[in-house]
């Protein structure tokens, strides 16, 4: 193997534990809340039982005080707990000055991340600009880590994945992930791509590269093309399987580059 490309895939091999660790901060931050007291007692609950569930001051307080420490402005820019409000009352009521955490789902159900989490398996995504609205871009982050809450049955099995209780949505740094994937970047026109478990770019080290542009285009309707190499597998969980991918140019001093991933 051509020692250069040894030299890459060193520096991939780093990138990677680097997405590693934010990916681990994300996931502890996203289970504490969803595993919360409030939430267990709010959200975790069959369908029949979530309007007259009663709300504790303490443990609300609690849940306030949770989402303020996890929100650190660095990685996580904001919290949001989009909860079903055909079937709960306004929750937005609890919402503190500076912190509107609870928002009914119907604000979001034009998203593109909602329609994924209604029609299919999906129970935890990482979501690019594109699967979110204006509102949320706008307001709270460009690109979001959210997990999906099911209302139970009576028996305390998980009901149908698309019957939702809430969603919680953490939304999270751009320029964090950019930073730690344009390390990785050692060649003239390279660039490196984060890509969900869906085959979409959720973030690149070079957002002005001019593969940039072209990949969105075309991994919106096909497969990865050649020019695709894997450098490396984040498989840390909760979340499922996440390559982070390099562009580079169609050049004969890489030619064992243009394959697809490992």
């Amino acid at each position: 193997m051509d020692d250069s490309i040894r030299s890459e895939q060193a520096l991939s091999a780093q990138t990677v534990t680097s997405i590693e660790s934010l990916v681990s901060h994300v996931g502890h931050a996203s289970d504490t809340i969803t595993g919360s007291m409030m939430v267990q007692d709010l959200f975790r609950v069959p369908r029949s039982e979530a309007s007259t569930r009663d709300i504790s001051t303490s443990k609300m307080n609690s849940l306030f005080h949770l989402v303020q420490s996890i929100t650190d402005h660095s990685m996580i820019m904001d919290v949001k707990i989009y909860y079903d409000d055909s079937v709960y009352g306004d929750l937005m009521q609890y919402n503190k000055i500076g912190n509107a955490l609870f928002n009914p789902v119907s604000s979001v159900s034009s998203s593109y991340w909602y329609g994924i989490f209604s029609t299919s398996q999906q129970s935890r995504l990482l979501c690019p600009e594109l699967y979110l609205t204006p509102d949320e871009t706008g307001k709270s982050g460009k690109l979001a880590y959210i997990t999906r809450i099911p209302y139970t049955y009576e028996g305390g099995t998980v009901s149908d994945i698309e019957n939702a209780s809430a969603y919680v949505a953490l939304y999270l740094s751009g320029p964090a992930f950019e930073t730690v994937l344009r390390n990785d970047a050692t060649v003239t026109d390279e660039a490196a791509f984060l890509v969900n478990e869906r085959d979409v770019i959720v973030s690149a080290s070079d957002m002005n590269n001019r593969y940039w542009s072209w990949l969105s285009e075309t991994t919106a309707n096909t497969s990865f093309p050649a020019v695709i190499w894997s450098s490396g597998w984040e498989r840390k969980r909760p979340f499922p399987l996440f390559p982070i991918w390099t562009a580079l140019p169609m050049s004969p001093i890489f030619p064992s580059r243009t394959r697809t991933g490992t």
